[in-house]
């Protein structure tokens, strides 16, 4: 490498880190430095506080963990234990070790039938706990500390170090909130805070007031009022839709007349309405920023839950277009089709580590059955292959020269963003004009998409200001199979689906793949049109019935 290249090449990610962290509020920026320089504090602690034992109802959705004494199974990875538990394979990524630290067994479906094999697992934790590694980061210690606490209130033997545990638990979290990040991670700090604060027989109740502090915060700021959290992942909305409901059920149960109570109430009703919306009809979320299956409680999972609790209330939607006007989402239903669409731009600004490239994407269903869906994730590692699948040509969206949009990179960074310009709503019709400087350096001022819905027929225009190498793609679930019959046209089936899609430009049927959930990879087809030009027609129309 060259000198110039060399300057070059240290100019490029100094502008790479300087719009990356422009968009940081102080406050983050001051706990990034203390947590990089100190790291999270474990101060050790003596006390020991006794748990009450609370009847309570929580429901178990997850799959178990603990196979066996020899086996654990995670993230759709098996590992072999031969001899000594290690608590910190180097081989395994980090999102696995973390999930190891979770401790998710303890509330997985079939529970009880494991109660003797979860003691083993747990008394050779607590016997290895004393190191400092990824099993105290705030969040897999604030996600152990609940299953241990939902674990106790149906077990007969509590083991005579919990009640030291969790107070060691407590403290550990309160003294290492995730200020530098938030979002979910901070709300799941706040839950465990509630959770020990509660369960806790303590008299001063420091755990459950510094929880209700953040919750009562954070509740205002990372709910829109259409019901979406503000990190615009559908997985990420259900994950915090079923904590709010532990919370507002634990309380049910323990403090019936705590004020922000009727806040949870609420925010339950519009956040659970919003996870409708963006389901579905096969009762699968949609995949837009980082979403996958087998992480999430699907929709049916939330329903069953708030009804348990009396939150069944739910507006049902019979609107043909449904646009969540903050989150930026839209749902349309025409015919047959259920067609979400992707109208917003990055966001939060300052937490942008689950977004993708995906402005003016979309996925669509016929009958219960996905069709065009973006390629989900299968890994958290900072790799290519989470480059790819954050990147635009993972979504079903237009590019220029193979450039994204907005600049994704670091695994869970963005630098320069996608802006839009121009976004309407009209009879049939969805219309949104987006810009960013990362098109703008290549001579491309926006890129303009518009929907138009015609009852079992769907038209797509794509298009640019000036001429230029144009890139569309569209991926399809891995249960279609798609025939091209002429230049521009394929037929898409699927039992008794039938699609003809056609496009105003050539196309070309291409292998791909759909991430359908951490490490699980499935092959897909995709259609691909690329060619020089400034406008595209892309038509999908149900003749099922012809």
């Amino acid at each position: 490498m060259t000198i110039i290249s060399r300057t070059k090449h240290l100019q490029n990610r100094l502008f790479l880190y300087l719009n990356t962290l422009r968009y940081l509020k102080l406050s983050q920026l001051f706990y990034l430095m203390y947590y990089r320089v100190f790291g999270f504090s474990k101060k050790v602690t003596k006390r020991s506080v006794p748990i009450k034992k609370i009847d309570i109802f929580f429901p178990q959705y997850k799959e178990p963990v603990f196979i066996d004494r020899n086996t654990i199974f995670l993230l759709n990875r098996k590992k072999n234990i031969f001899g000594k538990i290690d608590w910190m394979p180097k081989k395994e990524t980090k999102l696995w070790n973390y999930n190891l630290h979770y401790f998710d067994d303890l509330t997985a479906i079939r529970s009880s039938e494991r109660r003797i094999l979860q003691q083993h697992f747990i008394d050779d934790w607590v016997e290895n706990k004393d190191t400092n590694d990824y099993r105290w980061d705030p969040y897999p210690t604030s996600l152990r500390v609940i299953n241990f606490l939902k674990w106790s209130t149906k077990e007969k033997n509590i083991p005579d170090y919990f009640n030291h545990l969790i107070y060691e638990h407590a403290e550990h979290i309160r003294n290492n909130l995730e200020f530098h990040l938030g979002g979910n991670h901070l709300l799941t700090n706040a839950k465990a805070l509630i959770f020990c604060g509660l369960f806790l027989d303590e008299p001063n109740n420091k755990f459950l007031k510094r929880g209700i502090e953040i919750l009562d915060k954070e509740l205002n700021e990372q709910f829109f009022a259409d019901g979406g959290h503000y990190e615009r992942s559908p997985m990420y909305q259900n994950i915090m839709v079923y904590d709010l409901m532990d919370i507002y059920n634990l309380f049910s149960k323990t403090n019936p007349t705590c004020p922000i109570k009727k806040r949870l109430q609420k925010t339950i009703f519009s956040t659970l309405q919003w996870s409708k919306v963006m389901t579905h009809q096969d009762g699968s979320m949609a995949y837009f920023n980082d979403s996958c299956e087998e992480v999430a409680p699907s929709i049916n999972i939330l329903m069953n839950y708030s009804k348990h609790l009396g939150l069944e209330k739910v507006d049902k939607f019979n609107n043909e277009i449904i646009f969540l006007d903050n989150s930026n989402f839209v749902r349309a239903n025409s015919g047959s089709f259920s067609v979400f669409i992707d109208v917003g731009v990055v966001g939060p600004n300052y937490l942008p580590g689950h977004a993708h490239d995906e402005i003016s994407s979309f996925e669509l269903d016929l009958n219960k059955k996905r069709i065009f869906v973006n390629s989900g994730i299968s890994t958290y590692e900072n790799n290519e292959k989470r480059f790819i699948q954050r990147s635009i040509k993972s979504h079903n969206c237009l590019n220029v020269k193979g450039n994204n949009f907005s600049e994704v990179w670091g695994g869970f960074r963005v630098a320069r963003r996608a802006k839009r310009d121009f976004f309407s709503i009209d009879n049939n019709r969805v219309t949104i004009s987006c810009s960013s400087k990362t098109y703008k350096s290549i001579g491309v001022e926006n890129i303009n998409r518009s929907f138009e819905f015609k009852g079992n027929k769907i038209l797509i225009h794509d298009s640019i200001p000036c001429k230029n190498q144009i890139e569309v793609n569209f991926h399809l679930h891995p249960d279609m199979l798609i025939e091209k019959i002429n230049q521009k046209e394929a037929i898409i089936k699927f039992e008794k689906i039938k699609l003809l899609f056609k496009s105003s430009k050539s196309i070309v049927i291409k292998d791909g793949t759909w991430n359908k959930s951490f490490s699980k990879v499935m092959n897909n087809k995709q259609i691909k049109i690329s060619f020089y030009g400034r406008n595209l027609v892309s038509t999908i129309e149900d003749i099922s019935n012809g």
